[in-house]
């Protein structure tokens, strides 16, 4: 039978709260805020029939604003492992359509990158030399989901999914940690619509 494997991109939508750190940054004089929460990755797997091992990563464009002199992007970017069971298969006219639930682990960061706006005098700069920076949080996860993929030529697949935080790190800036940041509210449902290249799974 082989080892069957398949290759996608994809568009998708997650559900991340991030109002306490926006709450933070608009108190402390910044003006942000995040209006959609949509996502562009890539997905990959192999799949000794009937198991798939499965890694995608997901990246959000990020929300920009502005305040304090200083330009803002906050972005989230999620990496997942996964292992799923295919328990269903339908075959029609030599085109597969499959099912599968999955369960796995992963890694997000949430950074906001600052950086300074406009001219600056000489005394501006001299008085406060900082020219900007990153800060960030880690996230480790668990996840459980089902997807489903369907060949005709290409294939495309529909997943949905949920993750649960399990550890969550302080916000760093460079190498030092910054005490006294905001929590942010656990990660939960995902969903994705892939396209892309999978070798049949009866080939």
């Amino acid at each position: 039978m082989g080892l069957n494997y398949g290759l996608f991109v994809w568009l998708g939508w997650a559900w991340v709260n991030f109002d306490p750190l926006l709450g933070d940054l608009n108190g402390k004089g910044y003006d942000i805020k995040v209006d959609r929460t949509v996502y562009v990755g890539g997905y990959g797997y192999v799949s000794p029939d009937p198991f798939l091992y499965a890694l995608d990563i997901g990246v959000f464009g990020g929300a920009r604003g502005a305040g304090n002199g200083y330009n803002l992007t906050l972005s989230h970017a999620v990496i997942r492992a996964t292992v799923g069971y295919r328990y269903f298969r339908w075959r029609m006219r030599e085109r597969n359509f499959n099912v599968y639930p999955f369960v796995g682990a992963g890694y997000g960061r949430i950074w906001v990158s600052f950086s300074r706006s406009g001219d600056l005098s000489y005394g501006d700069f001299v008085s406060d030399p900082g020219t900007g920076g990153t800060m960030y949080t880690n996230t480790y996860i668990g996840t459980v989901g089902i997807g489903a993929m369907f060949d005709f030529g290409f294939t495309v697949g529909l997943s949905v999914g949920y993750d649960v935080p399990v550890i969550r790190e302080v916000w760093v800036r460079d190498s030092d940690r910054l005490s006294g940041g905001p929590d942010l509210a656990p990660y939960g449902f995902h969903a994705r619509f892939m396209i892309g290249y999978a070798r049949d799974w009866n080939e």
